[in-house]
């Protein structure tokens, strides 16, 4: 019995299994005999799931443990889908580095905040001949192109860059630039930016978040994100050259 009395764990054939706040009862599954192509599927998946965490790792310091409690599964889930619509290739040999990764692009990392609830632009992102990401942002309105929580005037809008070698599981770039906005300007002007230049056969992803805080001449920044409320997403993703 857990502190909530509710059970947990195994009862003969029958697992009590906890998923959030609610308890799952279930059958123990009986023993498949797997054929060749289960087991390849079955072992593409587990690596997706590794290079999912990869990924999720390297994102930690930018997620900053306010992404959504399942957002680890939906993450798994994007990735291998995205490398199941590669048609060129049989199961097994399927990678992030030989599959069209671009699906991941608007995947949110917290379901309860979007950011597209909250950002209504885009910035424009393409990687150069010399393994560089430039990302343009054109001048907008912040009154009109973000939503601001109510009572709160202040954001910087994020974006984080991560440059993986998928083979060594190593991440070699991590940039950031950061964007300040005030609810009262006119408008934000353009901007435009270039990273250093990215070493080959590595997967960029780019990824953007707006911080909301609260401003005061006698304290430093209050952010109010939080696992509730944490706007970001995945922008673009691409294998460098």
């Amino acid at each position: 019995m857990n502190k909530n009395n509710q059970f947990v764990g195994r009862i003969g054939n029958v697992v009590f299994k906890q998923i959030g706040k609610t308890i799952i009862v279930q059958s123990s599954p009986h023993n498949i005999k797997q054929t060749i192509a289960t087991k390849k599927s079955s072992n593409e998946f587990l690596q997706c799931s590794t290079w999912a965490k990869h990924l999720r790792n390297c994102l930690k310091p930018f997620l900053n443990d306010c992404s959504d409690t399942f957002m680890y599964k939906r993450f798994t889930s994007a990735v291998y889908n995205a490398i199941q619509q590669n048609n060129s290739l049989p199961k097994g040999e399927r990678s992030p580095l030989n599959s069209d990764m671009s699906y991941l692009n608007g995947f949110e990392f917290n379901i309860n905040s979007p950011l597209s609830n909250s950002l209504f632009i885009s910035a424009t992102i393409s990687l150069n001949n010399q393994n560089q990401i430039q990302i343009n942002l054109p001048e907008f309105d912040p009154k009109t192109a973000v939503n601001f929580p109510k009572n709160i005037c202040d954001a910087e809008l994020i974006f984080y860059i991560i440059a993986s070698n998928m083979v060594s599981g190593k991440a070699y770039e991590e940039m950031f630039i950061r964007i300040p906005i005030h609810y009262d300007l006119d408008t934000i002007p353009e901007t435009s930016w270039s990273s250093t230049e990215i070493p080959s056969e590595h997967l960029i992803v780019v990824c953007s978040k707006l911080f909301f805080y609260k401003s005061s001449i006698f304290t430093s920044k209050e952010y109010i994100n939080s696992k509730a409320f944490n706007p970001s997403q995945i922008v673009y993703v691409e294998k460098s050259n």
